[in-house]
C-alpha cells in the first residue's frame, strides 16, 4: 500500500476511506513529496484537506478535477467516481518513472496516441449503439397498446420482467464502461499534455445518463401501466363470473315467475281452488282475495327489478371497460331483459282482467247499496206524519228538503253506476267481459226505474208538507203579532218620562220609531189577515178559529193606538218642562260664570293692566244689562207651561232663585267697577310720582354737579339753564299737583293701601321741597358770583 505509515489513513474500501482527504494528499505526498506538508493536515478539516489534494493535482500534476469536495464529504460517496479519480493518479505515477527515460517516453507516447484513437473510436460506437438502443426501447417501453385479455397482459408483464432481468443489466454495465472508457482516454491524454477529448454533443456522458434517465421513467410508466392494465383484467374477469352467477339466478327465477302468473290458482265463493285462468271468483270479496294475491307477487316482482338493474348494469360496465367477451355478455344481458319483459306484459295482462273484475263487482255492491238506501227512503215518504204545529211542520220539511237533496244527489250516484256499468253490458266488441252483459243491462233497468219511482213518492209528500205550513204559518204569524202588540202596549203604559231634556227627547225619539213601527207592521198585520182570509175563502178546516183570531188581533191593535197617542201628549208636556229646567240651568250656569268673573280679586299690576280689566268689566257690564232680555224670556217659557207643570213650586222656586241671582250678580258688578277706578288712580299715583321723582334725580345730579367759573359768558349761560329749569319746575309742579290730588282722592275713598299711598305721597313733597331749596341756594351762588364778576368789569371800565 503507498499510503501505509501515514496517519489517520486506512484504505479499506472505495467510499467512506476517502472523505476525509487524508488519503489523497498521502497518495500525492508518497510519489511528491515536495508539494504537500503532509503534517499540517489534520482529520478533522475534511473540506481543506479535499481543496489540497484536488487543486494540488491539477495545477502540479495535470489531472482534472473530477471530483468536488461537497460530493466526498458525505457519509457515503459514491464509489464508482472515486474509483475513476484515484484510476488518474495511478496512470500519473506509474508514469513518473518511465520519464526517465527519453526515448522509452517518445515510444509510449506515440503508442498512447494510437491507443487513445482506438479508444475514441470504441466510445463512439459503443455510445451509439447504446443511444440507438435507448430510444428503441423507450418506444417499445411507451407504447400502451395492452392485450384485451388477462392472459395476454400477464404475457406482456413477463416479457416486460424479462427485459429487466435479461436485457437491460448488459446495457448497464455497458453504460458504465463506457464512463470508465471516457474517464480513462481523458486522464491518459492530459498525462501527455494532450487536449482531453470530448465527445460530439448528443454522446456526451451527460447525454448518455439523460437518455438513460428516460428509459428509467419509461421502464416506470410501463410497469404501471401494465399492472394497472393486468389489475383492470383481473377486475373485469372477476365482474364477468359476477355477472354470469347473478344472470343465472335472474333466469331461473325469472322463467319461475312466469309459469307461477301464468298459472296462478284463485279460490272460488265456495272455497274451492281452481286452476282455470281467469276465475277470479263470483263475489266482490272472492274477486278483492284474488286481487291481494295478485297485488302481493306484483309486488315481489317489482321489488325484483333492482336486482335485474343491476345485472344490466354489471353488463354495461363490462361494456364500458371493454370487456373481451362482451358479445356473450350482451347476449345473456338481452335474453334477461327479453324474460323480464315478458313476465311484466303477462303480470299487466292479468291486472287489467282482475281490474275489469274487481269494477263489476264493485258497481253490482254500489247496485246493492243504492237499492237498500231507496227501499228505506220509500218508507219514510210514505209516512201520514204532516206535523202537529208550525215548527213540526218546518222540521219535517226541513228533513224533506235534505232527503230531497240525498235523492238528488243519488241521481249522479244512479247515472255514475250504470254509465259504469254500461260497458260491461255492451255484447258487439269482443272485449273481456267478466260476467253476463244481459244480467248486468236488467240490473241498471232495475236501478232505474226504482230512483224514478222514489223521485214521484217525494214530490207527492212535498205538497202534503206545504198544505201543512200554511195553516200552521197563519196561527203562528197571529201569535207572533199578537204577542208584539202586548210588548208594545207594556212599553206605551210605562210612566216613565225621563229626567232631563236629553232623557226626554231620547224618549220621544223612540217614540216616533215606534209609531214608524206600528205603522210598519200594520202593513204586515194587514198581510196575515189577508192570508188568513184566503184560507177562509178556501174553505179550510180551521175557517172558524182563523175568523176568531182575526177579530182578536183587530181589538188589541186599536188599543194599542190609544195608548199611543197618550203617550205622545205626556211625552211633549214633559219636553217642554224639561227644557224650561234646562235653559234655567243654562241662566244660573251663566250667572255664576260672571259672578266669577266680576268677584274676582284681580285689580292689575300696573296702569295698562287696569286699563285692559275696566274694559273687560265694561263689556261685562253691558252683557249683564242686555240678560235681561233672556230672563225675561224664561219668565215667558214658564208661563206656556201646561196647568200642571206651571203652578208646580219647582217652577215657581226656580224663577224667584234667576231673579235673586241676577240682582245680586248687579251689585256685584258695580262694586268691581270701582275697585277698578280705584286701582287706576292708584297706579296713576305711583306712575306719576315715579315720574316726578326721576326728574328730580336728574336735576339734583346736574345741581350737585354744577361749578361757577370766573368767566361772565360762562356764568350767562349757567343763568340761562337755571331758566329753563325753572320752567320745567313749574310744569313739573302741576305734576306733584295731581299726585297729592289723586292720593287724597284714594285716602277719602278709604283705599285699602292708604298707608303706601300717603307715604309715597310725603316722600314725594319732601324731595320736591328738598330740589326747591337746592335750586334757590344754587340761584343765590350764581347771582353772588355774577355780581363779583359784574363788579370786576365795571372796575376794569373805570380804571
Amino acid at each position: 500500500m503507498k499510503t501505509a505509515g501515514y496517519n489517520n489513513v486506512n484504505i479499506t474500501n472505495f467510499t467512506r476511506s476517502w472523505s476525509d482527504g487524508l488519503a489523497f494528499n498521502a497518495l500525492i505526498h508518497k510519489h511528491r513529496p515536495d508539494l504537500i506538508d503532509y503534517d499540517k493536515l489534520q482529520k478533522s478539516n475534511a473540506m481543506h484537506n479535499l481543496n489540497n489534494a484536488f487543486n494540488t493535482a491539477e495545477r502540479n500534476l495535470g489531472l482534472a478535477k473530477l471530483l468536488d469536495p461537497e460530493d466526498v464529504n458525505v457519509e457515503y460517496p459514491d464509489e464508482k467516481s472515486i474509483i475513476t479519480y484515484v484510476v488518474t493518479y495511478y496512470h500519473y505515477f506509474s508514469q513518473m518513472k518511465d520519464q526517465q527515460v527519453k526515448g522509452k517516453r517518445i515510444g509510449k507516447m506515440v503508442q498512447s496516441a494510437i491507443d487513445n484513437e482506438n479508444m475514441i473510436q470504441d466510445y463512439e460506437t459503443m455510445a451509439s449503439d447504446l443511444l440507438k438502443w435507448i430510444e428503441q426501447t423507450i418506444v417499445i417501453l411507451n407504447d400502451r397498446t395492452f392485450a384485451n385479455s388477462l392472459q395476454g397482459v400477464q404475457q406482456q408483464l413477463l416479457a416486460f420482467n424479462t427485459y429487466r432481468t435479461v436485457e437491460k443489466p448488459p446495457k448497464f454495465m455497458e453504460k458504465g464502461n463506457l464512463e470508465v472508457l471516457l474517464f480513462t482516454l481523458q486522464s491518459k491524454m492530459r498525462a501527455n499534455n494532450q487536449k482531453p477529448y470530448t465527445p460530439k454533443e448528443g454522446k456526451l456522458v451527460s447525454d448518455i445518463n439523460k437518455a438513460w434517465e428516460r428509459l428509467e421513467r419509461s421502464e416506470h410508466e410501463r410497469e404501471i401501466a401494465l399492472r394497472e392494465e393486468l389489475m383492470r383484467q383481473e377486475k373485469l374477469e372477476q365482474l364477468a363470473r359476477r355477472f354470469d352467477r347473478k344472470a343465472a339466478m335472474r333466469e331461473t327465477w325469472l322463467s319461475e315467475n312466469q309459469r307461477l302468473v301464468s298459472q296462478m290458482p284463485v279460490t272460488s265463493s265456495e272455497g274451492s281452488r281452481v286452476n282455470l285462468e281467469d276465475n277470479f271468483g263470483f263475489d266482490l270479496p272472492a274477486v278483492e282475495a284474488a286481487t291481494k294475491k295478485h297485488e302481493a307477487i306484483e309486488t315481489d316482482i317489482n321489488a325484483y327489478e333492482e336486482r335485474v338493474q343491476a345485472v344490466m348494469h354489471v353488463a354495461e360496465e363490462l361494456e364500458t371497460e371493454n370487456y373481451h367477451d362482451i358479445e356473450r355478455i350482451n347476449a345473456r344481458k338481452d335474453n334477461i331483459l327479453r324474460l323480464w319483459a315478458y313476465l311484466l306484459e303477462l303480470l299487466k295482462a292479468r291486472r287489467g282482467r282482475l281490474e275489469a273484475s274487481l269494477s263489476l263487482q264493485r258497481i253490482f255492491q254500489e247496485m246493492l247499496y243504492i237499492m237498500d238506501w231507496m227501499d228505506e227512503m220509500k218508507v219514510r215518504l210514505t209516512s201520514e206524519d204532516y206535523g202537529k204545529h208550525l215548527m213540526g211542520v218546518e222540521d219535517l220539511l226541513q228533513k224533506h228538503q235534505l232527503m230531497e237533496a240525498d235523492i238528488a244527489v243519488q241521481a249522479d250516484r244512479v247515472k255514475a253506476v250504470n254509465d259504469s256499468a254500461a260497458p260491461f253490458a255492451r255484447q258487439d266488441d269482443d272485449e273481456y267481459k267478466p260476467a253476463d252483459p244481459q244480467i248486468v243491462g236488467e240490473r241498471m233497468s232495475h236501478l232505474e226505474a226504482s230512483y224514478q219511482e222514489l223521485v214521484a213518492l217525494a214530490a207527492e209528500r212535498r205538497g202534503r208538507l206545504e198544505e201543512s205550513r200554511k195553516l200552521w204559518q197563519f196561527f203562528w204569524d197571529m201569535a207572533e203579532e199578537e204577542g208584539w202588540i202586548k210588548e208594545k202596549a207594556a212599553v206605551l203604559a210605562s210612566p216613565e218620562i225621563g229626567h232631563d231634556v236629553t232623557s226626554v227627547n231620547l224618549l220621544v225619539n223612540k217614540h216616533k220609531a215606534l209609531e214608524r213601527e206600528m205603522q210598519a207592521r200594520r202593513e204586515y198585520i194587514d198581510g196575515v189577515i189577508g192570508s188568513g182570509e184566503e184560507l177562509i175563502e178556501q174553505q179550510h178546516f180551521g175557517a172558524g178559529k182563523i175568523r176568531t183570531r182575526i177579530n182578536e188581533v183587530n181589538t188589541q191593535w186599536d188599543e194599542l193606538e190609544q195608548l199611543a197617542e197618550i203617550r205622545k201628549k205626556r211625552l211633549h208636556n214633559a219636553v217642554d218642562l224639561y227644557q224650561f229646567f234646562a235653559d234655567a240651568d243654562d241662566v244660573e250656569n251663566w250667572i255664576l260664570d260672571t259672578q266669577r268673573l266680576v268677584g274676582s280679586e284681580d285689580v292689575g299690576r300696573d296702569e295698562a293692566s287696569v286699563q285692559s280689566l275696566i274694559k273687560k268689566q265694561q263689556a261685562v257690564a253691558e252683557e249683564l244689562n242686555n240678560y235681561q232680555t233672556n230672563i225675561s224670556q224664561l219668565h215667558d217659557q214658564a208661563k206656556s207651561l201646561g196647568e200642571e207643570e206651571r203652578d208646580s213650586p219647582d217652577v215657581e222656586n226656580r224663577l224667584a232663585t234667576v231673579d235673586q241671582r241676577y240682582k245680586e250678580l248687579l251689585e256685584m258688578a258695580k262694586l268691581r267697577k270701582l275697585r277698578l277706578e280705584d286701582a287706576l288712580a292708584l297706579h296713576k299715583l305711583f306712575t306719576e310720582a315715579d315720574g316726578v321723582e326721576a326728574w328730580i334725580d336728574e336735576k339734583e345730579q346736574m345741581l350737585n354737579t354744577m361749578e361757577f367759573g370766573n368767566d361772565i359768558e360762562e356764568l350767562e349761560v349757567v343763568r340761562h339753564r337755571f331758566e329753563g329749569l325753572e320752567q320745567e319746575m313749574n310744569a313739573q309742579a302741576s305734576r306733584v299737583a295731581v299726585v297729592n290730588q289723586l292720593g287724597r282722592q284714594l285716602l277719602q275713598n278709604q283705599h285699602p293701601n292708604s298707608n303706601e299711598i300717603m307715604a309715597r305721597q310725603n316722600q314725594l313733597n319732601s324731595r320736591w321741597a328738598a330740589l326747591r331749596e337746592l335750586v334757590d341756594a344754587k340761584k343765590e351762588d350764581l347771582n353772588s358770583a355774577m355780581g363779583i364778576q359784574n363788579f370786576h368789569i365795571e372796575c376794569n371800565e373805570t380804571i
